[in-house]
């Protein structure tokens, strides 16, 4: 029987191979078989709780199963998952989830950086909350770290005092949240705010790469979507602060209004150093009211905002370049038949006068108001003193003109005001619109100058009126007068009255300059003369119905 042919050298390399190939593949698959069969993973529930509570100094109950996937990147599934609220707390428990799903890396662990690949988080339940001192329940404080034991002698420890200095880096590619829950309690006033979670996922672009923000939430029960782009999860947990900003790309939608946020933090981990470009397109402000319930939001609609904010170390920010646009908006609710119909606020910086433009329309007595206010800067807290806060404006109804000049030497307490008032008003019966409809007196060719000042810090007490001189149809006067609070002068009620009397004297009290004149057409005409009334003897008062709040 004759032998077979001896193989080619080449062809016996090549199966000597394949044999390596399928010996390397099938070894760590049937060493894996065998940890899986022998692996109980119920019995890491102490190791998984005893770390958890190591790193946050929290208890962690594991009251479900615990499941095990095992591969390259192993999956472990937690059910029934709470971790305990800090001492006092207003609950047991400060986070509980249903359901917990971690894809995890594992050769990164060699260099102690955690990979998580996929977290998946099921009706997860979140209280944030400070108690009455202020103290928030998310600062954890770690267990101590108990002493590493001695090497054996000879023996190389399994870390170096540096590799166990360096904290633990961790990185999540993708977050999956279903059906949670997220609510801030304050401790001190009890008032609690909601966000639900319908739908949350997050991808991160690469290791250090941008996080990707995609969502549908409610806050306090109004829905809003959450779409952007955000620096990545590992700067936040980073010790030292980078060079570059964290950057921010954020898009809000809810109730028909969108508002963008563009910009970048300086420091992250402390929400400090950022600085943020800010627009918003709001089709009717007033249907926001309950995601902003502490701001009186007035019922203006088709606004249009952008702005610059900065962190500036304070309560509030640093504004610039802002622009606020109004467009048509019903204001009944503030004067029966007013109806705005533009509105343009503009302000370089904060530290410069604002500028405003308005129109209206009340009833069919068009209205318009124009001119700058000061420096908003001077109002915030900390404001250094002694800066005047100037004002200078001028409004219009119909053919009336008003014009408010000057300024206040402490506008926070609402003192040292000097503003000189004009008014014209060629028929005060033609502003009846701005008095709800009612009847105003006969009185033509109106014309009022005085200086306004405050009686008391903040008007307490009343204002006086310096320089006062006032004609019109039904005479002229000239002097000073008081306009006093009742209550602040005893009299016991709470509506300001003009007087000149001993608890508000304070100047000479108005007079007629001279003989007042009654008179049913133009100015033209001397009194006494055909067509007119006797005049009035000087000593007399004036004649009834002549400007409001000027009579003694």
């Amino acid at each position: 029987m004759s032998k077979p042919p001896p193989q080619p050298p080449r062809r016996r390399w090549l199966r000597w191979l394949l044999i390596g190939l399928a010996v390397l593949l099938l070894l760590p698959v049937a060493a894996l078989a065998v940890l899986y069969a022998s692996f109980d993973p119920e019995a890491q529930k102490p190791r998984i709780a005893a770390a958890v509570e190591q790193a946050t100094g929290r208890r962690l109950t594991l009251a479900g199963p615990v499941g095990l996937k095992l591969s390259l990147v192993p999956t472990v599934t937690l059910q029934d998952v709470a971790l305990a609220n800090m001492p006092g707390g207003s609950r047991p428990e400060m986070a509980t989830a249903r359901r917990v799903e971690v894809q995890m890396a594992l050769l990164p662990l060699l260099s102690r950086r955690v990979e998580v690949r996929r977290l998946v988080l099921v009706a997860p339940d979140i209280l944030l909350e400070t108690d009455a001192e202020g103290r928030p329940n998310w600062a954890f404080t770690p267990a101590p770290a108990a002493a590493p034991a001695a090497p054996a002698d000879g023996a190389a420890p399994a870390t170096t005092p540096e590799e166990a200095a360096r904290p633990l880096a961790v990185a999540v590619e993708r977050l999956s949240i279903t059906e949670g829950r997220i609510a801030y309690r304050d401790g001190q006033t009890g008032r609690t705010r909601a966000l639900t979670i319908s739908r949350l996922e997050t991808e991160e672009s690469g290791s250090g790469g941008p996080l990707r923000l995609d969502g549908a939430l409610a806050l306090d029960g109004v829905p809003f979507t959450l779409q952007g782009e955000t620096g990545s999860l590992a700067r936040l947990a980073a010790p030292e602060p980078d060079a570059a900003p964290w950057p921010l790309r954020l898009a809000l939608a809810a109730e028909g209004a969108r508002l963008t946020v563009e910009g970048g933090i300086a420091r992250p981990r402390e929400a400090k150093g950022w600085q943020v470009a800010v627009t918003a397109a709001v089709p009717d402000l007033a249907r926001l009211a309950p995601l902003l319930p502490d701001a009186p939001l007035p019922p203006l609609r088709d606004l249009a905002l952008s702005a610059r904010l900065a962190e500036a170390g304070g309560a509030w920010p640093e504004v610039a370049d802002l622009r606020l646009t109004a467009g048509e908006s019903d204001l009944n609710a503030l004067l029966p038949g007013l109806r705005l119909q533009r509105l343009l606020v503009t302000l370089p910086r904060q530290d410069q006068p604002l500028a405003l433009e308005a129109a209206a329309q009340a009833g069919a007595l068009p209205l318009r108001l124009a001119g700058t206010l000061g420096a908003p800067a001077l109002l915030l807290p900390g404001a250094a003193a002694g800066q005047n806060f100037p004002l200078d404006l001028t409004a219009g109804a119909g053919e009336a003109t008003a014009s408010l000049r000057g300024g206040i030497a402490d506008p926070r307490g609402l003192s040292g005001i000097d503003l000189a008032l004009a008014l014209r008003v060629p028929d005060l019966a033609a502003l009846a619109p701005l008095a709800g409809g009612a009847a105003l007196p006969p009185l033509r060719d109106v014309a009022l100058d005085t200086r306004l000042a405050e009686r008391g810090p903040g008007f307490q007490g009343g204002a006086f009126l310096r320089g006062l001189r006032a004609a019109s149809s039904a005479g002229d006067l000239a002097g000073g007068s008081d306009l006093c609070d009742r209550a602040a002068a005893g009299g016991g009620g709470a509506a300001p009255v003009a007087t000149a009397g001993p608890r508000c004297a304070a100047g000479p009290g108005i007079r007629p300059a001279r003989r007042a004149r009654a008179r049913t057409g133009t100015r033209t005409g001397s009194p006494g003369r055909a067509g007119g009334r006797p005049s009035r003897d000087p000593g007399s008062p004036p004649a009834a119905g002549g400007p409001a709040g000027h009579r003694q």
